[in-house]
Protein backbone atom coordinates (compact mmCIF):
# COMPACT_ATOMS: atom_id res chain seq x y z
CA UNK A 1 0.00 0.00 0.00
CA UNK A 2 1.37 3.10 -0.96
CA UNK A 3 1.82 5.99 1.55
CA UNK A 4 0.06 9.48 1.10
CA UNK A 5 2.24 12.37 0.09
CA UNK A 6 2.48 15.48 1.67
CA UNK A 7 1.82 18.84 -0.57
CA UNK A 8 4.79 20.93 -0.74
CA UNK A 9 5.16 23.54 1.99
CA UNK A 10 5.26 26.94 0.84
CA UNK A 11 8.73 28.50 0.36
CA UNK A 12 9.22 31.39 2.53
CA UNK A 13 9.88 34.71 1.25
CA UNK A 14 13.16 37.25 2.27
CA UNK A 15 12.15 40.44 3.89
CA UNK A 16 11.36 42.85 1.03
CA UNK A 17 13.64 45.88 1.63
CA UNK A 18 11.24 48.50 2.02
CA UNK A 19 13.69 51.55 3.13
CA UNK A 20 16.22 50.90 0.03
CA UNK A 21 13.46 50.38 -2.39
CA UNK A 22 11.79 53.52 -1.85
CA UNK A 23 14.94 55.16 -1.76
CA UNK A 24 15.65 54.40 -5.34
CA UNK A 25 11.63 55.99 -5.56
CA UNK A 26 12.76 58.95 -3.84
CA UNK A 27 16.49 59.59 -5.13
CA UNK A 28 14.98 58.71 -8.88
CA UNK A 29 12.12 61.24 -8.23
CA UNK A 30 14.61 64.32 -7.16
CA UNK A 31 17.14 63.71 -10.01
CA UNK A 32 14.01 63.98 -12.85
CA UNK A 33 12.23 67.34 -10.69
CA UNK A 34 15.44 68.76 -10.63
CA UNK A 35 16.09 68.28 -14.17
CA UNK A 36 12.03 69.21 -15.23
CA UNK A 37 12.53 72.40 -12.87
CA UNK A 38 15.50 73.67 -14.41
CA UNK A 39 14.01 73.25 -18.02
CA UNK A 40 10.53 74.88 -16.99
CA UNK A 41 12.62 77.59 -15.31
CA UNK A 42 14.71 78.35 -18.78
CA UNK A 43 11.36 78.26 -20.29
CA UNK A 44 9.51 80.60 -17.36
CA UNK A 45 6.60 78.68 -16.53
CA UNK A 46 6.45 79.03 -13.00
CA UNK A 47 3.04 77.50 -12.92
CA UNK A 48 4.04 74.46 -14.79
CA UNK A 49 6.97 74.06 -12.25
CA UNK A 50 4.80 73.86 -9.31
CA UNK A 51 2.29 71.40 -11.06
CA UNK A 52 5.21 68.98 -12.09
CA UNK A 53 7.14 69.29 -8.70
CA UNK A 54 3.54 69.04 -6.62
CA UNK A 55 2.29 66.04 -8.52
CA UNK A 56 5.60 64.23 -8.45
CA UNK A 57 5.25 64.37 -4.49
CA UNK A 58 2.32 63.13 -4.49
CA UNK A 59 2.89 60.25 -6.88
CA UNK A 60 5.82 59.26 -4.90
CA UNK A 61 3.72 59.19 -1.87
CA UNK A 62 1.72 57.24 -3.88
CA UNK A 63 4.72 54.74 -5.01
CA UNK A 64 5.82 54.35 -1.57
CA UNK A 65 2.51 53.40 0.26
CA UNK A 66 2.04 50.84 -2.57
CA UNK A 67 5.33 48.83 -1.34
CA UNK A 68 3.87 48.39 2.06
CA UNK A 69 1.56 45.58 1.50
CA UNK A 70 5.01 43.70 0.29
CA UNK A 71 6.75 44.59 2.99
CA UNK A 72 4.22 42.97 5.47
CA UNK A 73 3.40 39.84 3.04
CA UNK A 74 7.20 39.38 3.03
CA UNK A 75 7.37 39.06 6.47
CA UNK A 76 6.42 35.29 7.34
CA UNK A 77 4.75 35.12 4.44
CA UNK A 78 5.16 32.69 1.20
CA UNK A 79 5.87 33.67 -2.59
CA UNK A 80 2.45 33.42 -3.80
CA UNK A 81 1.50 36.20 -0.48
CA UNK A 82 4.04 38.60 -1.76
CA UNK A 83 3.35 38.70 -5.39
CA UNK A 84 -0.66 38.94 -4.50
CA UNK A 85 0.78 41.77 -2.15
CA UNK A 86 2.66 43.13 -5.31
CA UNK A 87 -0.89 43.72 -7.45
CA UNK A 88 -2.32 44.89 -4.41
CA UNK A 89 0.47 47.41 -4.24
CA UNK A 90 -0.69 48.79 -7.86
CA UNK A 91 -4.08 49.52 -6.98
CA UNK A 92 -2.68 51.14 -4.17
CA UNK A 93 -0.60 53.30 -6.42
CA UNK A 94 -3.44 53.63 -8.80
CA UNK A 95 -5.83 55.35 -6.39
CA UNK A 96 -3.24 57.06 -4.75
CA UNK A 97 -1.84 58.79 -7.12
CA UNK A 98 -5.69 59.55 -8.91
CA UNK A 99 -6.35 60.69 -5.73
CA UNK A 100 -3.74 62.99 -4.57
CA UNK A 101 -3.72 64.55 -8.03
CA UNK A 102 -6.92 65.51 -8.48
CA UNK A 103 -6.72 67.10 -4.79
CA UNK A 104 -3.09 68.81 -5.50
CA UNK A 105 -4.73 69.84 -8.96
CA UNK A 106 -7.98 71.51 -6.82
CA UNK A 107 -5.83 73.07 -3.97
CA UNK A 108 -3.68 74.96 -6.67
CA UNK A 109 -6.36 75.89 -9.36
CA UNK A 110 -4.50 73.77 -11.89
CA UNK A 111 -6.39 73.07 -15.42
CA UNK A 112 -7.41 69.34 -16.07
CA UNK A 113 -4.88 68.95 -19.22
CA UNK A 114 -1.87 69.97 -16.91
CA UNK A 115 -2.98 68.00 -13.82
CA UNK A 116 -3.57 65.03 -15.92
CA UNK A 117 -0.40 65.22 -18.21
CA UNK A 118 2.02 65.99 -15.11
CA UNK A 119 0.09 62.98 -13.03
CA UNK A 120 0.56 60.68 -16.23
CA UNK A 121 4.73 61.62 -16.63
CA UNK A 122 5.07 60.78 -12.82
CA UNK A 123 2.57 57.75 -12.80
CA UNK A 124 4.52 56.11 -15.42
CA UNK A 125 7.85 57.03 -14.05
CA UNK A 126 7.87 55.69 -10.73
CA UNK A 127 5.46 52.46 -11.95
CA UNK A 128 8.51 51.62 -14.45
CA UNK A 129 11.05 52.37 -11.43
CA UNK A 130 9.07 50.31 -9.07
CA UNK A 131 8.15 47.51 -11.65
CA UNK A 132 12.24 47.16 -12.01
CA UNK A 133 12.79 46.80 -7.75
CA UNK A 134 10.31 44.77 -7.85
CA UNK A 135 11.80 42.22 -10.58
CA UNK A 136 15.01 42.51 -8.78
CA UNK A 137 13.15 41.29 -5.66
CA UNK A 138 11.59 38.53 -7.31
CA UNK A 139 14.82 37.00 -9.26
CA UNK A 140 16.14 36.61 -5.80
CA UNK A 141 13.35 34.74 -4.07
CA UNK A 142 13.83 30.36 -3.91
CA UNK A 143 12.11 28.09 -6.56
CA UNK A 144 10.31 25.39 -6.27
CA UNK A 145 12.26 21.93 -8.39
CA UNK A 146 11.14 18.27 -7.77
CA UNK A 147 13.75 15.94 -6.05
CA UNK A 148 15.05 12.82 -6.95
CA UNK A 149 12.15 11.03 -6.44
CA UNK A 150 9.67 13.65 -7.76
CA UNK A 151 7.44 13.57 -4.90
CA UNK A 152 8.04 16.30 -3.27
CA UNK A 153 9.12 19.91 -3.97
CA UNK A 154 11.80 21.61 -2.42
CA UNK A 155 12.99 25.43 -2.15
CA UNK A 156 16.39 25.94 -3.39
CA UNK A 157 18.81 28.23 -2.12
CA UNK A 158 19.79 31.42 -3.72
CA UNK A 159 22.39 33.46 -3.63
CA UNK A 160 20.86 36.98 -2.44
CA UNK A 161 18.66 38.50 -0.81
CA UNK A 162 18.99 41.98 -1.60
CA UNK A 163 18.46 44.48 -3.98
Amino acid sequence: MPSPTLPPAPCPAPPFPTLRAAGILGGLTVMVVGFTAAVLLVLGSRQQLAAAVALAGGCLLAAVASLLPVHFASRGGDIGRVAMAALGGTVIRLGGSLGLAAGIGWLLALSSRTTAAWTLAWYLLLMAAEAAVLIRYFKTLPTTTATQSGDHAQPVPTAAHSL
